[in-house]
């Protein structure tokens, strides 16, 4: 139902999977992602040769990745409370196995978080009495239960025995800090206890596709290269909902789309743009400006791979230079979610990155498959 499809001759909506971009030819075999490299791999080098940025960078990625996982299964769980929390057995059709590729789409893990959801769908049906399965405090409540397994299932508590290290003179030594020095229970406190509320403020107007992967094919010095992106959540406007249309037409909604990252970080560090973390920053917001401009269920390519020892199929967002933008920029935002603040100030909405940085941005890139050449 996100993707508001509809056959021309039929009054009623039927609903169809998101088809392949014309340039790939799926038929044909799978779509090559020649030289590819990861945004989180461009972020990391920027941090060599500064001063006192190696601990800084690398824990702060390490924790995000693995608290923004269990951001999202809570995220889910709630935005999708109306289905999730009701009796699967009178509802067959609203299964998570039909329904998680709408907020899932590329991840590489599907079937093991598919599992889990449904290992713990039982749980988040019951309710205590004089309450419902749905509300936000039960909901919390039980994600307090299951949060221990959540951080096995995902390897958090492996961030918190992590040794960092640190470049000296070249040479890769412990630098005797850990990634993180709260644990699990700890991790577990502050997010739902203290942050749950402000994270799934989630507005009616908007459905949520978490940790998407993207594909940026580029011509960079005469060779096709790849830089693959996965923002932790894009929130896009229910284009095919009546009340929401309404309210558009009124001009009550002029964002469209927004891409965020969770960030394990005080929003300082994304305030100043000559930080050590300032290209790591700019980098970031440009991919995901584009991919807040580019984003269409049109562009997901489900035969994807790379060359290596590991050949398996992906499924990735294609963006190549001839991508045409599905939203003005005018009606697009970017924005990180920092876990160290309280309230409203965890939500940091970016502006519009202007040409100069783009353009600094777009170098930086440049330089980096240079050295990888």
């Amino acid at each position: 139902m996100k993707f508001g499809v509809r056959k021309p001759d039929t009054t009623k909506a039927k609903f169809s999977l998101p088809k392949t971009p014309k340039e790939v030819h799926e038929h044909e075999g799978p779509y090559w992602l020649e030289g590819m490299v990861s945004l989180t791999e461009v972020v990391r080098s920027f941090s060599q040769g500064q001063e006192g940025s190696q601990d800084d960078i690398p824990g702060r990625l390490a924790l995000g990745s693995a608290v923004g996982r269990i951001v999202m299964i809570g995220e889910m769980i709630y935005g999708e409370r109306d289905w999730y929390c009701s009796d699967e057995t009178e509802h067959p059709e609203k299964s998570v196995k039909k329904l998680l590729p709408d907020s899932y789409p590329t991840g590489g893990d599907f079937h093991d978080l598919r599992r889990f959801l449904e290992k713990f769908r039982p749980i988040f049906q019951k309710a205590e009495e004089g309450h419902r399965p749905y509300e936000r405090e039960e909901i919390k409540r039980k994600l307090h239960d299951v949060w221990v397994e959540i951080a096995a299932n995902f390897d958090l508590g492996s961030y918190f025995r992590q040794s960092m290290m640190t470049n000296t003179n070249g040479i890769m030594l412990p630098s005797g800090k850990t990634a993180t020095s709260e644990d699990v229970a700890m991790i577990a406190k502050r997010i739902i206890d203290e942050r749950f509320d402000t994270l799934v403020m989630n507005d009616p107007d908007y459905y949520g596709v978490y940790q998407p992967g993207f594909a940026f094919r580029m011509l960079i010095e005469g060779k096709i290269r790849h830089l693959y992106a996965r923002p932790d959540k894009i929130d896009v406007w229910k284009s095919y909902q009546a009340t929401t249309q309404g309210r558009e037409k009124k001009g009550q909604i002029v964002t469209k789309i927004m891409v965020g990252d969770f960030k394990n970080s005080r929003r300082e560090l994304f305030e100043n743009p000559n930080s050590p973390r300032g290209k790591a920053i700019r980098l970031t917001r440009m991919v995901n400006e584009n991919i807040a401009r580019k984003f269409d269920w049109n562009l997901l390519v489900r035969n994807s791979r790379t060359h290596g020892w590991s050949r398996k199929s992906q499924r990735v967002f294609l963006i190549t230079s001839d991508t045409p933008d599905s939203f003005p920029p005018d009606q697009t935002g970017t924005r990180f979610i920092c876990f160290n603040e309280e309230g409203e100030e965890m939500i940091l909405e970016m502006p519009r990155l202007t040409t100069e940085e783009k353009e600094l941005a777009t170098q930086d890139l440049r330089d980096y498959f240079a050295k990888a050449a």
